[in-house]
């Protein structure tokens, strides 16, 4: 299952039956002093979701065939979700209201647990959906009752949540990318371009539609060259050189006189 930590159920488990047993106690229908609380066992580590290299971000990107309206489609799918950090059910329920050209900004309305943001998408993205609206959509939606779906299937609807990801795993696999995942790659690249790029966790964490902090510096990792750069110029001696050591006069006994 996708998400699926190893021991997340039994931790879950427990958790679910200590509050049943509580809620016993409290209600009369166990004495207090023949409650013993099971032992919970600890919470599995989050584990890091991995990103694209930049040239496997290129590659995959240089694959759709833009003179073709599905292929056109495919690459504005792909150009915004990884340029907005999209989820691929918010990417599916976009609608053409929800682009502001101006700021090139994108209006999330179903994000997770309901919760909405305006997020950048930056002007590569929006000039390629812009190509994708001009060209192509008009040729899906020819046949079709109107919509006000942003993307659309080859039979005019709207995507189904499912179906972006499926979209996504296709142009990894035909870009050799063959590892378990799909739009999160590019969500997550997005994360770690920013991070890496100098912005802050905050931006980052309202960029991802995350509602705590601390899921943020999870889902997005430092590189080593970064955090060495960082170290380098804020550590009081992270630009120290040492100076070159003396030269070592030769051991006794090796024939040679000193110097």
């Amino acid at each position: 299952m996708a998400g699926h930590r190893p021991g997340h159920a039994s931790h879950k488990l427990a958790s679910t039956l200590g509050r049943f047993l509580r809620w016993l106690v409290a209600e009369g229908h166990l004495p207090a002093a023949a409650f013993r609380p099971p032992p919970m066992p600890k919470a599995p580590p989050r584990v890091l979701p991995r990103c694209l290299g930049r040239d496997e971000i290129n590659l995959m990107l240089s694959l759709p065939d833009r003179g073709d309206p599905l292929g056109m489609r495919d690459l504005a799918m792909l150009e915004l979700l990884y340029a907005a950090g999209l989820r691929r059910k918010e990417l599916a329920a976009l609608d053409l209201s929800d682009l502001d050209a101006g700021p090139c900004t994108v209006r999330v309305r179903d994000g997770k647990a309901g919760r909405q943001r305006v997020v950048p998408a930056g002007a590569h993205a929006f000039a390629v959906v812009r190509e994708y609206l001009l060209r192509s959509r008009p040729l899906l939606a020819a046949s079709t009752p109107p919509t006000e779906a942003l993307f659309l299937t080859g039979y005019g609807g709207r995507f189904a949540t499912g179906s972006v990801g499926h979209l996504v795993k296709k142009w990894l696999r035909a870009a050799g990318v063959n590892r378990t995942g799909g739009c999160h790659f590019l969500r997550h690249s997005c994360a770690t371009g920013l991070l890496e790029g100098g912005a802050d966790l905050r931006a980052i964490q309202r960029q991802l539609g995350h509602s705590r902090l601390d899921t943020t510096a999870i889902y997005t990792h430092v590189s080593t060259v970064r955090l060495c750069d960082v170290h380098a110029r804020c550590h009081p001696h992270g630009d120290l050189v040492l100076p070159a050591a003396p030269p070592q006069p030769p051991a006794a006994g090796d024939g040679k006189a000193p110097e």
